[in-house]
C-alpha cells in the first residue's frame, strides 16, 4: 500500500485508515489523455487517485466523484480539495449517476470512469464488504 491521505472517519469498530492506491494509473491516463474540457464521472472514486491524475493532467476537466463508501468519500474530499470547485462528491450508487449528473445542472460529460473490482480496504476490514 502506499501513502495516501488518510480519513479520520472509520468503519465502526475499526480505527484503520482507508488508504487504497490506485490501479493501472498510466493506462488510465493514457485512456482520457484525448479527453476534452468538461465533466467526467468518477464513478468508483474510492480515495480519489484515479480522479486526483487526472485533474492534474487537465486543466479543463472537472469531476463528479461518486462512491457508497463514507470512508472512500472522507478520504477522497481530503486527496482531492486543493483542486476546490472542480470536484464535486456525492454518496451515490451507480443507479442514481444519472440523477447526480442532473443534479449539477450538466447537459452532458466528457467521459466516465468505472475501477470496477475489490479494494484492498474491503478485503483488510472484513465488515466493510462490497458488493455490485
Amino acid at each position: 500500500m502506499s501513502d495516501h491521505h488518510h480519513s479520520d472517519e472509520h468503519a465502526e469498530g475499526d480505527d484503520r485508515p482507508f488508504v487504497h492506491a490506485p490501479v493501472m494509473l498510466a493506462e488510465i491516463l493514457a485512456v482520457f489523455e484525448p479527453i476534452g474540457a468538461g465533466l467526467l464521472v468518477d464513478a468508483t472514486l474510492g480515495g480519489g487517485g484515479h480522479s486526483r491524475a487526472l485533474l492534474e493532467a487537465h486543466d479543463d476537466l472537472t469531476i463528479l466523484g461518486l462512491d457508497r463508501d463514507a470512508d472512500a468519500l472522507a478520504a477522497a474530499a481530503g486527496n482531492l480539495a486543493s483542486f476546490g470547485d472542480r470536484v464535486t462528491l456525492r454518496r451515490a450508487t451507480f443507479d442514481e449517476i444519472s440523477d447526480e449528473v442532473r443534479a449539477l445542472g450538466v447537459d452532458s460529460i466528457v467521459g466516465f470512469l468505472f475501477d470496477l473490482g475489490v479494494s484492498s480496504p474491503q478485503l483488510d476490514r472484513p465488515e466493510r464488504g462490497f458488493s455490485y
